[in-house]
């Protein structure tokens, strides 16, 4: 019984020392581990202080390159919606195409899903809709089309 006792208490004390370590480190590690998804993905899994140091870092960048048979933007768009603790973390949205024409409305919808996001790249992509009002006011810092 004593062994058990002094088991729990060592775990206990590795669980109040990992919530006693400065998020500065935590952050300065995370950074580190930057260029590493993997890496980056694994941190986000040690504890709640660590995922949420590498979510910014995960999903701050998002590419995306489809066409019609493997992926919808409609589909994506509500998912996003879903997930505002990872969607706050997009900053800068790229899109690919294979020459299929995006609807207006999709990317309408995508766009007031991420509501911090400050670039929007958009190669090969055709656009087709009419403009939908100002509901279309979207603070973008830059834009590339091409």
């Amino acid at each position: 019984m004593l062994l058990i006792r002094e088991k729990l208490e060592k775990k206990q004390t590795a669980i109040w020392n990992m919530n006693a370590f400065p998020q500065e480190l935590i952050d300065a590690v995370i950074e580190q581990t930057s260029d590493s998804r993997k890496t980056l993905l694994s941190c986000s899994l040690v504890c709640r202080s660590w995922r949420s140091s590498s979510l910014p870092w995960l999903f701050g960048k998002v590419e995306m390159t489809w066409n019609r048979s493997r992926f919808s933007l409609a589909r994506f768009a509500p998912f996003i919606s879903e997930v505002p603790h990872i969607a706050i973390h997009v900053v800068q949205l790229s899109l690919f195409r294979t020459g299929d024409i995006l609807r207006l409305e999709e990317l309408v919808a995508l766009l007031k899903c991420l509501p911090r996001l400050k670039v929007l790249h958009m190669y090969d992509v055709s656009i087709f809709g009419t403009p939908v009002g100002p509901s279309m006011d979207f603070p973008l810092e830059h834009l590339t089309l091409s």
